[in-house]
């Protein structure tokens, strides 16, 4: 199942007869100082179970000195002092804390496990234990005995977790107090107080109505138990995994505990039954899910009285498992472990798991007395494994965690500094007088170009773009004859048209013959119609109109998102103040459109009539495009040249008033736009914004226009407490240094 990671140290002595005889070394765990027991108040001795083995030492070998106090002994209550206090800090919401996580399936023995380990009650009728996360620290630095209970709601992030109930003195009044935690936790009713006068009764029924009752909640309990006799540990117990629920709570759940075992730095403590199948187990597939090399996996077998003497193919099967060989298929890198805990019958009769019936139990039965380490049998060897486990993470984790820590104050501190600064109250005026001021300064630089470039480099491509669609309005004189004909590329262009579509524009010597026929009334001979020109010149004209109106579109919506983002840019923290500015800039950048667009009309008007051009070198021009013409029409010599010279001169002259009409229409829009929308607004809006101001001002209102946004000051809540907690993580990884 878990693949092959390191191998175990193996014990220096002690070795035991398998099945077929053979002789077996059996891998053991490297040399663990002895601390204080678990619940129950007993003082370890050695690695041996308390569920008994008068053999234990001869058969697993010595696992180091035993020690009762001292050094390692304040090492590890320091070490998990400081992670609890770390979490209580909310440092679990910021780092990857080294932790336990408690997962089996509901009918795994994991309340029964839970219990033994923190010498507690928990509830165990209608499934109310397994309904949400249970966190457990137990320490040691105590006088006497004593539980305090909180609740901490989940909520993504950091949530303190708050008192329920007193401090408790008596452990027979943990089980109802964790009922009446549980019942509170699980309703949505915001007010908790009613549970804490509540009877078990009460609460079941409460909890079985399932009014305004959730099944299943990932908000968590906190324990916090306190006594000289108990191991140092701190782990957190998680609702166990189901398979005949509602498929919302079986994900719920499933989810849950995915979540809590995905941390490099948590050891995933998995309880299973020996009648499972470890293939098969839900836990085992969640576990191995998130490690899949068993680094952090360990897994804990109960119920091994229900392995009867028959099951020989499971006994045979456990007993390679429990040996743990390196490279073998289910090799965990901190092994297994096997505990024998009482059932309901026992229970009833005042039994735990420390005073069971038959205390030799491991050391006489097929197939655990087969097992040479000895160490992974009872809870005591469990829970004093785990325990010097989990200080080594917290020990190891220490430099990680620091610079961690200092990089996220860093970026805290970062993200502090690019809020807006708080306004000064006594110089309010003042102070949006300077903001306007530097405001109105960045437009009026990138206006005209100086700042903010984009603006520029982007209104240049949109009006090459506009010349360009112009330019292809041009009419085009070309032969209509079968076959290959020969095309005028104008000087305007590299490749010519990119318009597909331009037969309408197209026309030859029999096409403007027609023309001038259809426009000749009781002119002189010799002369041609100016109404001839005219048609001609007027159907390009037309065709300017929608590519410049969608320019000038273009031009405004990138003028106007230039100007909201210097607006955005100097006003972003105060909401109020961005407002007054935006809307009254609003209001002028609709009054300079007004006025650009009746600019820009009045320019196509201007080009329709009369249609003229004081240009010296338009005879020029003209000439140009007559010998252009007729090297198309005639490019053999002059032969039938002088009956078409009226056609060829139209040409001519069309094409050469259509080269100096686009290039001033082209010139002449993008200063118009310029001056109209872009300089205009500049100017205009100086006076409009302080004009508004004044009466501001005069209201004496300029106090609410420096009113911090609420989001803005959201965040510098948010950073600010964020900030303070890193300060305190901090301040507690210092005392631990020095101490």
């Amino acid at each position: 199942m878990f693949p092959f990671n390191r191998s175990r140290r193996r014990a220096s002595s002690g070795s035991t007869g398998t099945s077929d005889g053979q002789s077996q070394t059996q891998s053991t765990p490297p040399p663990l100082p002895e601390i204080p027991s678990i619940a129950g108040g007993a003082t370890l001795q050695s690695h041996s179970s308390t569920q008994g083995s008068s053999q234990t030492n001869s058969r697993s070998g010595n696992r180091g000195p035993v020690i009762h106090s001292g050094d390692y002994a304040q090492k590890c209550r320091a070490l998990m002092a400081l992670l609890r206090d770390l979490r209580n800090l909310g440092a679990d919401s910021e780092f990857d804390l080294p932790k336990i996580a408690v997962i089996g399936s509901q009918s795994a023995g994991k309340s029964s496990l839970i219990e033994a380990v923190t010498g507690i009650n928990v509830p165990r009728d209608s499934g109310t234990c397994t309904r949400c996360p249970m966190e457990c620290t137990m320490s040691s630095a105590a006088v006497s005995w004593t539980c305090n209970i909180s609740l901490r709601p989940s909520t993504g992030g950091f949530s303190a977790a708050q008192p329920f109930g007193p401090r408790i003195t008596n452990k027979a009044d943990v089980e109802l107090w964790l009922r009446r935690a549980q019942g509170a936790i699980l309703s949505t009713n915001p007010d908790k107080t009613q549970w804490l006068i509540k009877s078990a009764n009460e609460i079941k029924q409460a909890i079985d109505a399932e009014t305004d009752m959730r099944k299943f909640t990932e908000d968590t309990i906190v324990v916090d138990i306190r006594d000289q006799g108990l191991t140092d540990l701190s782990f957190v117990d998680l609702p166990g995994l189901i398979q005949n629920a509602e498929q919302d709570s079986i994900d719920l759940i499933h989810n849950l505990s995915s979540r809590h075992v995905e941390g490099e730095n948590t050891l995933i403590l998995v309880t299973i039954p020996v009648i499972d199948d470890i293939q098969n187990a839900g836990a085992v597939k969640l576990a191995k899910a998130s490690d899949p090399d068993g680094r952090r996996t360990i897994v804990v077998l109960t119920k091994p009285d229900l392995l009867g003497p028959g099951d020989t193919g499971a006994q045979e099967s456990w007993k390679r498992t429990m040996r743990n060989t390196p490279g073998s298929p289910n090799y965990l890198q901190h092994g297994y472990y096997c505990v024998r805990l009482p059932n309901d019958h026992l229970r009833q009769q005042g039994y735990t798991a420390h005073n069971l019936p038959d205390p030799n139990y491991f050391d006489i039965t097929k197939p655990w007395n087969e097992v040479g380490d000895r160490g992974r049998f009872g809870v005591s060897n469990l829970v004093r494994d785990i325990s010097a486990h989990l200080v080594q993470l917290i020990e190891t984790n220490l430099p990680r965690l620091r610079a961690e820590l200092e990089a996220a104050l860093k970026a805290c501190s970062d993200r502090l500094a690019q809020l807006p600064p708080l306004p000064q109250g006594d110089h309010s005026t003042t102070t949006i007088t300077l903001m306007i001021n530097a405001f109105l300064r960045e437009l009026g630089t990138a206006s005209v170009g100086d700042s903010h470039k984009s603006l520029a480099q982007e209104c240049r491509r949109r009006y090459v773009r506009l010349r360009k669609e112009v330019f292809d309005t041009c009419p085009e004189f070309k032969s209509k004859q079968v076959g290959p004909s020969e095309v005028v590329y104008d000087s305007d262009s590299d490749n010519g048209s990119d318009d597909d579509n331009r037969d309408d524009k197209v026309y030859d010597i029999v096409d403007v013959r027609k023309l001038i026929e259809d426009c000749t009334g009781w002119e002189l001979p010799g002369f041609i119609p100016y109404e001839t020109y005219e048609r001609l010149i007027q159907q390009f004209v037309e065709g300017w109109k929608a590519p410049t109106q969608a320019c000038f579109e273009d031009i405004y919506i990138e003028f106007s998102s230039v100007v909201n983002k210097l607006a955005d840019d100097h006003f972003s923290g105060y909401r109020n103040l961005k407002t007054f500015v935006s809307t009254n800039t609003r209001t002028e950048l609709e009054k300079s459109r007004a006025v650009t667009e009746a600019a820009v009309q009045k320019l196509l008007d201007i080009e329709k009539k009369p249609f003229f051009s004081q240009r010296s070198d338009f005879k020029t021009e003209q000439t140009k495009w007559m010998g252009v013409y007729h090297g198309v029409f005639y490019p053999y010599g002059r032969e039938g040249y002088f009956d078409h010279r009226d056609e060829l001169h139209v040409m001519a002259t069309v094409r050469a008033y259509f080269q100096f009409a686009y290039e001033r229409f082209s010139d002449t829009l993008l200063l118009m736009v310029e001056h109209e929308l872009v300089q205009a607004l500049t100017a205009n809006l100086e006076t409009t914004i302080f004009g508004n101001l004044m009466d501001v001002f005069k209201r004496g209102a300029e106090g609410s226009l420096l009113a911090e946004d609420p989001n803005v000051a959201r965040d510098r809540r948010e950073l600010t407490s964020r900030k303070e907690r890193l300060m305190e993580i901090r301040r507690r990884l210092e005392s631990y240094s020095m101490s």
